[in-house]
């Protein structure tokens, strides 16, 4: 069997049962099939994060000639989809661990008995999957058609339109995140980007009379375009104390070590409604108190460095998500840096972390209101090393395996409770 490949990118899945009208599914016996293989670019939709590509690349068995009313049996297809690293910032940022639901495709046949066409939809089961943290990653999916019959000899076609994504986004804990139990995403091929959606063509009549036509295009409804809100952003910055459980000190101070925090961030006071802000600037200072110090200085030996990333709650609040606060969240590096040498007049200096810095993804608002977006809990993980270079022993100690270190430790942060005032950024949306 020979590959017939029409080079296209995109982003749906075309998998599972399709409803059509009748005459042109059938249940004719199954023919003999050949590959074929489309690549779409899609435009989706998503709630908070805009509009974001995804690409896929369809494949299925389709035969490319029959005898007039045969039927070409049940199709199987199979999709490989790219979601690329835009969309996973963006699902990230929202507190999203996992993934699964369903996809209901649009396509037609258009077949020598019904040559204006006949739309179907192509409904699939999406696999729970685990999302990363950054970077594009992959979901497949695999699914069948029901036979196509013609009853009048000629070319017939089968094309790809746009999709609509049902999926269930849950968090680490395995509960839905504040956007939903469920978020319905429209997908739509992107303008320009496809010479077209045609994914197969069949031949009705036994021996090909003439040459097959040109490939073709299904029409398909646009994507939304969102604006760019270009306003001045204003800085806001909000000092925390925080009480940290830090391996290896922890035997001294319990879950107990003082810290505290200078958060800070650059975002609007007013936005527009259906334009991407920008993206917010956010930048940390994270200092261990004095008796946090002297619980490092404590170890059997010191510390020297600490580096590694901190990841941080920013519950949000905004008019379209329907159970505030959202548990947002942000990921930022910290660079390597050594801690200060003893010694020390009375007790030990404290010690403050620099360069800690990220920034949230561009947003888009869809409902007008007032939007907030505050600092909570923090997780450290971290690489502390001693002065010779290696882990620190005590700090990288297993505590489920003594005496085997772990390649990152991580220590959690909580807030203090006398600190009720969060506060980060806060907007009109207009």
């Amino acid at each position: 069997m020979r590959l017939k490949r029409n080079t296209v990118k995109s982003g749906a899945f075309l998998v599972a049962a399709a409803t059509v009208a009748s005459g042109v599914v059938g249940s004719a016996s199954p023919a003999s099939a050949d590959p074929v293989s489309l690549s779409l670019t899609y435009v989706c939709d998503y709630p908070l994060i805009g509009t974001k590509e995804m690409t896929t690349t369809v494949t299925a068995d389709v035969p490319d000639r029959l005898r007039v009313g045969a039927g070409t049996g049940v199709i199987s297809m199979n999709a490989a989809a790219q979601i690329l690293k835009d969309t996973t910032e963006g699902l990230y940022t929202v507190g999203a661990d996992t993934i699964s639901g369903s996809i209901v495709a649009e396509g037609a046949a258009y077949v020598p008995s019904h040559p204006r066409g006949v739309r179907f939809n192509t409904a699939l089961v999406m696999p729970r999957q685990d999302l990363p943290e950054a970077g594009d990653f992959q979901v497949t999916a695999t699914g069948r058609l029901p036979t196509i019959v013609s009853t009048r000899r000629g070319w017939g076609r089968l094309n790809v339109g746009n999709l609509t994504m049902r999926l269930k986004v849950l968090n680490a804990a395995g509960q839905p995140t504040a956007l939903g139990s469920e978020l319905v995403i429209k997908c739509y091929q992107k303008p320009g980007a496809n010479p077209h959606n045609t994914l197969a063509w069949i031949f009705w009549g036994g021996r090909k009379a003439h040459h097959k036509p040109d490939d073709r295009t299904m029409p398909t409804t646009p994507p939304p375009v969102y604006g760019t809100d270009t306003r001045t952003p204003a800085r806001r910055t909000v000092d925390l104390d925080y009480r940290c459980d830090i391996p290896g000190i922890n035997r001294f101070l319990g879950p107990d070590a003082p810290m505290t925090v200078e958060a800070r961030m650059d975002s609007p006071t007013e936005v527009t409604q259906r334009a991407y802000t920008q993206r917010s600037a956010v930048g940390m200072y994270v200092t261990f108190r004095q008796h946090s110090v002297e619980g490092l200085w404590s170890l059997d030996e010191p510390v020297k460095s600490i580096e590694g990333s901190l990841v941080a709650s920013t519950p949000a609040t905004f008019p379209q998500v329907p159970t505030n606060p959202l548990n947002a969240r942000i990921k930022l590096p910290i660079p390597k840096q050594d801690q200060p040498d003893p010694p020390f007049t009375g007790y030990p200096e404290p010690w403050t972390l620099y360069g800690i810095e990220g920034s949230l993804p561009p947003l888009v608002f869809t409902q007008p209101g007032d939007g907030r977006i505050g600092f909570g809990n923090f997780t450290l993980s971290f690489i502390a090393r001693n002065y010779s270079g290696a882990l620190h022993p005590q700090i990288h100690d297993d505590p489920t395996n003594p005496g085997h270190l772990v390649p990152v430790a991580k220590a959690t942060c909580v807030l203090e409770p006398h600190e009720t005032e969060t506060t980060l950024s806060q907007f009109t949306i207009k």
